[in-house]
């Protein structure tokens, strides 16, 4: 049964790379009642651990961090300049409300741009660039934004959870509180049944530019197994090409990974437990190391043995 309410804290709290330490809270607080060791690094990764000294040691992986913003200019209109926490599109960021996590407070804004009918025909035919949009925090002038905010903080999308029916959600952050959330409710839920099987929940951070985070955890943790828990795209979304992209939809079930950042053994186990458990799966082939923290976790200390399951997201 999904637990709402941990996908709910989740979400709202704000977490782009390198500033993930609300939402690390969150997790330490789900998985803390059930784990005999918690342990964190200067980099603010976080895991847990059940059943520490059993031979086999296994890691189930998530990351914490989500894609936004930092202020990169205040310009003397009182309008704040962005620069992106990695590459995502312009064209969705306009008309997003945003909030920016300052040392004092959260400061609400808006992602504006030229307006369209104030637009000539080059300028609606051209994709907005970076240095097209701003954020609106309400100030009236330059002075009073530095105010309010500095260069450098953190902007991240208003991403609490929305219920779209009865079966699915929608959020700015799924990417990865998803994945965060299964990591977290998994630690918990097999709590005093492991037996031989050491299990560590590690929440990494900056998995979005380069997934730092596991490279500096994974070397203090030395699993023989890891599971990477992350997102991926579906590609029921009108315009894609399934011949280019595969077949992955929603309500079809997880999607396990299958290609050279994957164990073919670790896959097989996923597949077979699926199997004899009646459980729906997708299978995603990737014929290259992936953008997930499974590409530094496999080659870690003398080699992992690294499987992936991703949750579609629209």
């Amino acid at each position: 049964m999904l637990n709402k309410d941990l996908l709910k804290q989740l979400t709202a709290v704000r977490g782009v790379s390198g500033c993930e330490k609300d939402v690390q809270s969150v997790f330490l607080s789900h998985i803390r009642p059930h784990a005999a060791k918690l342990c964190s690094d200067v980099m603010g990764s976080v895991w847990g651990v059940l059943n520490p000294g059993a031979p086999n040691r296994v890691l189930l992986d998530c990351h914490a961090d989500e894609i936004g913003f930092l202020i990169r200019y205040i310009s003397e209109d009182g309008l704040l300049y962005l620069q992106p926490i990695r590459s995502h599109s312009v064209k969705t960021a306009i008309s997003q409300r945003v909030v920016i996590k300052t040392e004092g407070c959260d400061v609400y804004g808006v992602i504006g741009t030229k307006p369209h009918h104030m637009q000539n025909d080059s300028e609606r035919a051209a994709s907005p660039s970076i240095t097209g949009i701003w954020v609106d925090i309400g100030a009236r002038n330059g002075a009073e934004a530095r105010q309010m905010v500095r260069l450098g903080d953190p902007v991240s999308y208003v991403s609490e959870l929305t219920e779209l029916g009865e079966r699915r959600v929608s959020s700015p952050a799924l990417d990865n509180r998803a994945g965060m959330y299964v990591v977290a409710e998994t630690f918990a839920r097999l709590s005093g049944s492991l037996d031989k099987v050491e299990l560590t929940a590690l929440s990494a951070v900056q998995e979005e530019v380069g997934m730092r985070g596991a490279e500096a955890a994974i070397t203090k943790l030395n699993p023989q197994v890891a599971l990477v828990i992350d997102v991926c795209h579906t590609m029921d979304t009108p315009g894609l090409d399934k011949r280019l992209l595969g077949d992955v939809a929603l309500g079809r079930g997880p999607v396990i990974v299958r290609g050279p950042n994957t164990s073919p053994l670790v896959f097989k186990r996923l597949l077979d437990t699926a199997e004899n458990f009646g459980i729906k799966y997708q299978i995603q082939p990737s014929s290259a190391v992936t953008s997930t923290d499974a590409g530094v976790i496999q080659v870690a200390n003398s080699g992992i043995a690294v499987g992936i399951i991703s949750i579609p997201i629209r």
